[in-house]
């Protein structure tokens, strides 16, 4: 037979008021098992795991212990243990899933024992038991300790039936664990096989006298009536359904949509966005196909990915009737990382007509520091109606951040190395989706959520937000109240010190009130004078619409968060400075704020090359006649971001106050070329004009192969490539790339890769030399050593030879085929 454990969840469990990492440890006879560790620090933790045991014994218990994970020993919280015979004796071989309180070790432990857990068990196949074997009873004393037990004083905590009652007299009595002791056998005499199942009277004395006769005397007829009974119960049990799954019906596209708007979307995660994207299905549809039970398409992607063991749990209803379910699967192993088991909690949060939205949490606590962190995934699905045919059309977009549960100092590369998985993983999910779906290319509605800002704010409206407070009311309220007196009272005989017209305070509470008084009107006279001068002194950029036809850079500049503060118990007047191209544009000054807020676009005028990278730089105010001081920086690469990330980034603030404060700023970037001429060719026309020579096109093959491999947008081209060795301790055989703004080396030698890219504007020389080999003086083929400015690309610091005296990184090139060419 086999014995079907479902292990739940757990509530009130307490490890000594700290957070709980718990798991449960589950063993029959000798097969061990255990589930995965509920890393979210809850005392309520699930777990949603089934577990199979083969039982070769009916005499034998299940033993479940629920452990919370140390660092170097796991503390124990709690055990259930449950004999096999209550399950067999149970309606249709099973019991549903209860709610069961833990019991303490023994009677003799002082560790407290609290919370209950949920589980469900379930017998299966066909019973067999050996006819040479006799069971013999237990002693008398461990019989009467638990007879003498009244039932009524035993907990119950649900429908758990007459089990609880025998594990509560665990804990008064001996252990339940004392295994079956049989006798021995007269081998000569067949007849003599009675046995006794009586190692516990209460157990016995609930099972049929059918069963019980079966171990005293195994008659073949009455075995397989019990072998059929067992088997049909059995069947029947695994097939019974669970009012609490969600109907197929919540999956399919009932024909009822309404279209919904930018308002309706949630804020996306602080990660970045994966993928964003519309699609010509509607928005049920394009649900059914990814999130249905069973769904092909998650078979699909797990193949692509490599991932094996995938199990789907079942929809079930959860807090507030919202439908989750539980995923799991293992990831392939990677050249740093073994293979490990994730597992997914996904839920939805939001489920009507308009669109859903669902958040995914994923855990993967073998991977190092996985039991720090999880990822959480936001997968949102809207109602579009197409403007050109009428047609329904669905808005994706799915992004993700790192939710830490401990501190750790790996933070940065946690996150850093969760970005780039999740973006290749979901480059095979958007390749996956498109075999099921197409991409809806629509006017007017792709990317239409990217330049929609807000509206400027009135002086009047900025003036109502600073000063429309208490301590202006206060202010105000106490200088009428001053006035006044002043106008009823009559003028005070003159005495101490007031001379040449000077009224003091009289008394020591007409101090006091002066003093407080004259504080709160200073500060307001702080802050107009700051909303002034930022009104009048910094006239913001937003709004300018950008000139000429070529390469437009549009810039939505959106919020920033956790700015530090400067000076002692002020908060900054932050503003923005964006620099692009040689040209820069301004935002408007927010003041008195950690956490401001735009909704302001900015245009840079047209250009005929495409920008490599863009400055963004957060400056504190300080008034029209003081140097403003800076808060933090950012640079922008386009040619490392796609157009989805892009469209909705938050980028992290460099700078000594702006890393401890964790700064981070909101920005959406739309790239795009008005002129609908051949870009490609009029760039490689002017290159042949300053070179001298003609340069064949490469074709499309090449230039997508060569995006691939230096993972760069569709608008970036090759111009030419050349065979040539990278000089380091050793030389290194490969190729270099040339675009109108990288210049990339790759080279693979026996499976050893060395691949880096170099932007035109980080290159601070380039220049040819012609090495010596030797006392022969030899001369090789010229070399060409390329500087890059100091402190600028370090990120291809693996491939550079040395670094000279000046700070620039130098990367020497080698053994050109064609050297004169390349060197042009």
């Amino acid at each position: 037979m086999k014995l079907h454990v479902q292990i739940f969840e757990a509530r009130n469990l307490r490890p000594l008021n700290r957070p709980c990492y718990a798991y449960v440890r589950l063993k029959l006879g000798c097969t061990k098992c255990k589930t995965r560790v509920c890393v979210n620090g809850t005392p309520d933790p699930g777990w949603f795991e089934d577990f199979v045991f083969n039982v070769d014994d009916l005499g034998a218990e299940i033993q479940i212990s629920v452990w919370h994970q140390e660092r170097f020993s796991d503390l124990f919280l709690g055990r259930l243990r449950l004999p096999v015979a209550v399950v067999l004796h149970a309606d249709k071989l099973s019991i549903a899933s209860s709610w069961y309180p833990l019991q303490k070790r023994s009677n003799r432990s002082k560790t407290p024992v609290t919370g209950e857990i949920r589980a469900g068990f379930i017998l299966s196949g066909r019973t067999s038991l050996s006819s040479g074997t006799s069971i013999r009873s237990p002693d008398a004393s461990y019989s009467s300790s638990i007879n003498s037990t009244p039932e009524h004083s035993l907990p119950r905590t649900s429908s758990s039936d007459s089990f609880l009652s025998v594990l509560d007299h665990t804990s008064e009595g001996q252990a339940l664990g004392s295994e079956l002791v049989y006798t021995d056998v007269d081998e000569e005499d067949p007849n003599h096989r009675k046995t006794s199942f009586a190692w516990f009277p209460l157990v016995s004395s609930w099972l049929p006298r059918s069963i019980t006769s079966y171990f005293t005397y195994p008659d073949t007829k009455e075995r397989g009536l019990i072998e059929e009974e067992v088997h049909l119960n059995s069947e029947s049990s695994l097939s019974s359904s669970d009012e609490e799954l969600i109907p197929l019906s919540f999956f399919e596209d009932d024909g009822n949509f309404e279209p919904s708007s930018e308002q309706d979307l949630p804020a996306p995660l602080e990660g970045g966005i994966l993928l964003s994207g519309i699609y010509a299905v509607s928005a049920k549809g394009l649900n059914r196909i990814i999130f249905a039970p069973e769904s092909q398409f998650l078979k699909d992607l797990v193949d692509k990915q490599n991932s094996t063991e995938l199990y789907e749990g079942p929809w079930k209803r959860g807090d507030q009737d919202k439908p989750k379910r539980v995923v799991t699967y293992v990831k392939a192993a990677t050249k740093l990382v073994k293979s490990v088991k994730a597992t997914e909690e996904q839920m939805y949060s939001r489920a009507d007509n308009k669109g859903f939205v669902l958040d995914a949490f994923a855990v993967t606590p073998d991977v190092p520091y996985g039991k720090s962190f999880q990822i959480e995934i936001q997968y949102c699905i809207f109602a579009r109606v197409d403007s050109t045919s009428g047609e329904r059309i669905s808005f994706l977009r799915i992004s993700w951040r790192a939710r830490f549960l401990s501190s750790t100092m790996m933070k940065g590369i946690i996150e850093s190395g969760a970005r780039q998985g999740l973006q290749d993983n979901f480059k095979d999910f958007e390749e996956v989706l498109q075999k099921y779906v197409k991409p809806a290319m629509t006017k007017g509605t792709t990317h239409s959520f990217r330049a929609e800002v807000l509206k400027p704010k009135s002086d009047w409206q900025l003036a109502k937000e600073h000063f429309y407070n208490l301590r202006t009311f206060i202010v105000l309220i106490s200088t009428f109240a001053i006035l006044f007196h002043i106008y009823m009272a009559k003028p005070s005989v003159r005495s101490g010190m007031e001379t040449w017209n000077i009224d003091l305070p009289d008394t020591l509470f007409e101090f006091v009130i002066s003093a407080i008084l004259g504080v709160h009107i200073e500060r307001i006279f702080v802050r107009a004078r700051k909303l002034l001068g930022a009104r009048l002194g910094k006239v913001s950029d937003h709004g300018i619409k950008a000139k000429g036809d070529g390469w437009l850079l549009a810039v939505t500049l959106v919020c920033a968060k956790n700015l530090p503060t400067l000076m002692e118990s002020t908060a900054p007047d932050p503003f923005v400075v964006f620099t692009c191209s040689g040209k820069s544009r301004t935002s408007s000054v927010k003041l008195q704020t950690y956490n401001p807020k735009w909704e302001e676009k900015f245009e840079f005028d047209a250009t005929e090359e495409l920008p490599s990278t863009m400055n963004v730089e957060v400056f504190s105010f300080e008034g029209p006649f003081t140097e403003a001081e800076s808060v933090g920086y950012a640079e922008i690469n386009f040619l490392k971001k796609t157009p989805e990330q892009l469209a909705d980034l938050w980028v992290p603030l460099e700078g000594k106050d702006a890393l401890a404060a964790g700064s981070k700023i909101h920005l959406r970037i739309v790239l795009a070329n008005t002129r609908e001429s051949d870009n490609a060719g009029q760039y490689i026309e002017k290159v042949e004009k300053e070179v001298g020579r003609k340069i064949a096109r490469r074709s499309f093959v090449k230039n997508a192969s060569f995006q691939k491999l230096f993972s760069l947008p569709s608008e970036e081209f090759l111009v030419n490539d050349f065979s040539c060795s990278l000089k380091r301790k050793f030389l290194l055989q490969g190729r270099i790339f040339l675009s109108p703004r990288v210049l990339a080396f790759y080279s693979n030698i026996f499976g050893h890769k060395t691949r880096f890219m170099l932007l035109w504007d980080d290159i601070d020389e380039i220049k040819e030399a012609s090495p010596v080999l030797g006392s022969v003086s030899m001369l090789l083929n010229p070399m060409i050593l390329v500087f890059t400015k100091k402190g600028r690309a370090m990120d291809a610091y693996h491939g550079a030879k040395s670094i000279d005296a000046r700070g620039r990184l130098k990367f020497q090139f080698q053994s050109f085929i064609q050297y004169k060419p390349a060197y042009r």
